[in-house]
């Protein structure tokens, strides 16, 4: 996680909260990081700061985010139309760990790289059998943590 991404959420839940201020956090928070950052990211950063272990799908109002930075006229527009569901690994499942590799990464550079490696095969990046299987295995981990076993 982004040292940036938990500096944004503390500073704006320190606001919130001593204010008193009825502002949806996980809105702003993702707003005000992509106007410090002067680009418009994953979000996931924001939403693990917030809500810690998730399985995480990105917003889908980016044209409403992109106009919001450009004209803060239309913030509320987005702010309104922020979509996202926060999910909790049940208390039973294990612990998910993050290990930091200490030398950090840089999102656009692996993002290349995957998209390089996407051009240099025929059927394309999620033909690739590769990811097939890396995309059975993540619905595996998700199928495995919602099911708190109350289905058997």
């Amino acid at each position: 996680m982004g040292s940036s991404a938990s500096l944004v959420v503390a500073f704006l839940g320190a606001i919130k909260a001593y204010y008193k201020l009825p502002f949806n956090l996980h809105a702003y928070a993702q707003l005000l990081n992509a106007a410090i950052q002067q680009k418009i990211g994953s979000g996931f950063d924001i939403a693990a700061a917030l809500f810690g272990t998730q399985l995480y799908t990105r917003f889908t109002n980016i044209e409403q985010m992109s106009n919001a930075l450009t004209d803060k006229r239309k913030t509320n527009i987005f702010i309104d139309s922020f979509d996202y569901k926060p999910f909790f690994v049940p208390q039973v499942k294990p612990s998910l760990v993050v290990i930091d590799v200490g030398s950090g990464s840089d999102t656009r550079i692996m993002v290349k790289q995957i998209l390089n490696y996407s051009e240099s095969k025929q059927q394309g990046l999620f033909g690739d059998p590769l990811f097939t299987k890396l995309n059975s295995l993540y619905g595996n981990v998700h199928s495995a943590l919602i099911d708190d076993g109350s289905s058997t």
